[in-house]
């Protein structure tokens, strides 16, 4: 009898171990891959990285940590999101400190005006950032806070509830995904002329709101000095209505009460900024804006951490270092599938290339002075005649630029475009 009962009980649990595994991969197998492509890689090792960045798309799109690792040898993650509002940056940051402990975080500030903690209308945007996070009692903690209804919760909490009737949907990149080479972050070429859109006001008009924003931020700062960990707060430059610069421009209130750095990038000169040729939309900055930012919080957190000190081992800095000519192969390939003139030069304003360019006599860049800032920044260029040009492209062409785009270390050719009224010519 005793038997026979234990018999029952071990078929009971061998099903149902049986259908938790083939639950739990059609759950990874049906969900969206959008946030494990992303941040998967963090997931599996956060401990593999000394500075955290966390925020909404302001902050994948301005910071770049393949760049920081060329630059300055820092391993950092952009665990920046889409549509994060600042109590899910503090739950994603307490998620991570269960697993791993930088040695600095920096957290963009942007959405500190909001008073509530999900925006309803971008629910779907949310999955990015949280369905790649571990199922643990944390995740619990943060799905319980952030959402009310029984249904998100289970939405965010077991993605076959939202994911069950994807099936018409799967593709090849569900059966292999391709996680991120800009370890979380992502870039745009795309250049668009907002100049217009800025308003700015004068750094000391401030306005500090005590918001849903205001109560996590704190969380965020108090969960960081709890741990000795260094928390630098930013503000990463946009198109910002003055309402919310003066609620941003408060943000030093919070930098003051807690002894804890805030780096207002707006009015920092020192970037050099040009609303004009290095921002891809009211928002969010392009290629351009990308470079002069990581290299100015690079060199912030190189000065003040002295993160140039503490050089991972031989063995780490290869796997890096392997990382960033993958970053760099793909580099490569957005230049030779771009389009347009304007922000295919976004590509090319970038020490790893020497462009060669012939441009049509007929051309006067001066009567176009965004074509002109970017012709400028075109990193080490030599001018090509009409028949140098021909001979490069192998035959005649009519065109008003052509570019020979070589790696600007070992001379090879990685692309040749002609362009004619700013469209690639294929």
């Amino acid at each position: 009898m005793k038997f026979h009962i234990a018999k029952k009980i071990l078929r009971t649990v061998c099903f149902l171990m049986a259908f938790l595994f083939v639950f739990g991969t059609s759950c990874a197998f049906l969900e969206r891959k959008t946030s494990r492509e992303r941040y998967a890689e963090f997931w599996s090792e956060p401990d593999a990285y000394d500075v955290w960045f966390l925020g909404t798309s302001h902050m994948y799109y301005a910071v770049q940590p393949m760049d920081l690792w060329k630059e300055y040898g820092i391993r950092s993650y952009n665990l920046a999101a889409p549509a994060s509002l600042i109590p899910q940056v503090y739950w994603t940051l307490k998620n991570a400190l269960n697993y791993g402990r930088p040695k600095a975080v920096v957290v963009d500030c942007y959405h500190i005006e909001r008073d509530f903690r999900i925006n309803t209308n971008k629910i779907a945007q949310m999955h990015t950032g949280l369905d790649s996070i571990p199922l643990s009692r944390s995740k619990f903690e943060a799905v319980f806070d952030l959402f009310d209804t029984t249904e998100l919760r289970m939405e965010f909490l077991f993605d076959f509830y939202m994911y069950h009737n994807r099936w018409e949907e799967i593709g090849a990149e569900d059966f292999k995904p391709e996680y991120s080479v800009q370890k979380g972050a992502l870039l745009s070429s795309t250049v668009n002329d907002v100049s217009g859109r800025l308003k700015p006001i004068d750094q000391t008009d401030k306005r500090v709101k005590e918001t849903d924003g205001y109560v996590y931020f704190r969380k965020i700062i108090e969960l960081c000095q709890s741990r000795n960990i260094p928390v630098i707060l930013t503000s990463v430059p946009f198109c910002a209505p003055k309402s919310v610069q003066r609620i941003l421009n408060g943000v030093s209130g919070l930098s003051e009460e807690y002894r804890v750095p805030f780096l207002n990038l707006t009015y920092e000169p020192a970037l050099s900024l040009d609303y004009q040729t290095d921002f891809w939309d009211w928002g969010h900055v392009n290629r351009a804006g990308a470079k002069k930012i990581t290299h100015y919080i690079g060199s912030y957190l190189n000065e003040q951490l002295n993160l140039q000190k503490t050089r991972p081992d031989q063995t780490t800095e290869q796997k890096w270092d392997d990382a960033y000519l993958v970053y760099r192969d793909s580099y490569t390939q957005w230049i030779r599938e771009e389009e347009n003139l304007n922000d295919y030069l976004t590509w090319l304003s970038d020490e790893a290339y020497f462009c060669e360019i012939y441009q049509n006599e007929n051309i006067n860049p001066a009567e176009d002075p965004i074509l002109e800032k970017l012709l400028r920044g075109v990193n080490c260029k030599t001018s090509l005649s009409y028949e140098d040009a021909v001979s490069a492209a192998g035959n005649e062409f009519t065109g008003d630029f052509l570019f020979i785009v070589k790696d600007a270390f070992t001379g090879e050719t990685l692309d040749t475009a002609i362009f004619l009224d700013k469209k690639r010519r294929r």
